[in-house]
């Protein structure tokens, strides 16, 4: 008999280790067709945002081959979307951890993720398709010389360089986006993360003209803020 995957919030650890799950493929074939440029899933905690955000990494990233992944799920009777899978330079982003009780810590935190980001796609560096000065602006990144601001500007300039390399618009994948905003509102230093989170969001998200899709999950809409 198979197991209740307690604790596993893995699409591919979900399907190798052979758990009992839901089959929720199809919303791969919901996303890949909604019209929406930009999609926001709100569901209360433990809802399987996690998971099916990662089955998605793992169904579009161009970097994977993860065909096997998804043999015998639904979503291989949809022909149309499964001429998509790996075919989509990805991001895949995610702020569960980024709360601190302080600015400082979570400003912090919020650094080490973008910087861990950039290192998955340390082969940016050498392709000829990104230019020098972006080149620099990715090495400001990783070695923790960039100023705060131009960390807000992390992600839109980080789907500018997957474009121009991969010569295809960029899928933008942003879990729990709304972690640091919640613990900025508890822990009084709102005003300092709605600043930097709001650019962002915005600088990536909205007249993007590198990103074919952002979807992003959290447990609240952040509407109030024009986010």
């Amino acid at each position: 008999m198979k197991e209740v995957p307690l604790g596993v919030s893995e699409f591919s650890e979900l399907i190798q280790g052979n758990y009992l799950f839901v089959d929720t493929t199809p919303l791969i074939g919901e996303i890949f067709r909604e019209g929406s440029k930009v999609v926001l899933i709100t569901r209360p905690r433990r809802f399987g945002k996690t998971l099916n955000m990662t089955m998605l990494h793992e169904f579009f990233d161009n970097r994977k081959n993860t065909r096997a992944l998804f043999e015998g799920l639904k979503i291989t009777r949809d022909e149309r979307v499964m001429q998509e899978i790996n075919q989509h330079p990805t991001i895949f982003i995610t702020f569960k951890n980024c709360k601190g009780k302080t600015w400082e810590n979570t400003a912090i935190l919020l650094r080490n993720t973008i910087i861990q980001l950039y290192q998955q796609h340390r082969y940016l560096l050498d392709s000829p398709h990104v230019y020098p000065e972006d080149r620099d602006f990715f090495m400001e990144i990783l070695r923790k010389e960039a100023d705060i601001a131009e960390y807000m500007l992390a992600l839109e300039k980080l789907t500018q360089m997957l474009s121009q390399h991969h010569q295809k618009k960029v899928l933008v994948l942003i879990d729990e986006y709304d972690v640091p905003i919640q613990s900025g509102w508890t822990d009084e230093y709102y005003d300092d993360v709605i600043e930097f989170m709001r650019v962002f969001l915005i600088s990536a998200l909205k007249d993007n003209p590198y990103l074919s899709k952002g979807v992003l999950t959290g447990v609240y809409r952040v509407a109030k803020e024009s986010i």
